[in-house]
């Protein structure tokens, strides 16, 4: 005779134990002070500094509004300004 199956049961680890190779998520503040800086060095607006930096506008805003980004678009912000992260973020090659 076959034994009942045991349901199993899965939980979700806390984000502090998030599973290696997810994003990592990082502060907006030096990408925002980068941009309203840029911004104002060349006397444009905010989506005029989108066109030059060839992000969309709307990443921009992001950028300005919330606390935090991912990873990836730190990368794509950075380059975009002309730096390697690690020059906005120094805790990028930090543990995760």
């Amino acid at each position: 005779m076959a034994t009942p199956a045991t349901p199993t049961t899965t939980t979700t680890p806390p984000a502090s134990r998030r599973r290696s190779g997810g994003p990592r998520w990082f502060a907006t503040e030096p990408a925002a002070r980068a941009i309203r800086q840029l911004a104002a060095q060349r006397h444009l607006s905010l989506s005029d500094v989108a066109v030059l930096l060839r992000l969309d506008p709307r990443t921009v805003e992001r950028v300005l509004v919330r606390p935090r980004l991912r990873s990836d678009t730190a990368d794509t912000l950075a380059v975009a300004l002309g730096c390697h992260p690690c020059e906005l973020w120094p805790e990028w090659f930090g543990e995760p």
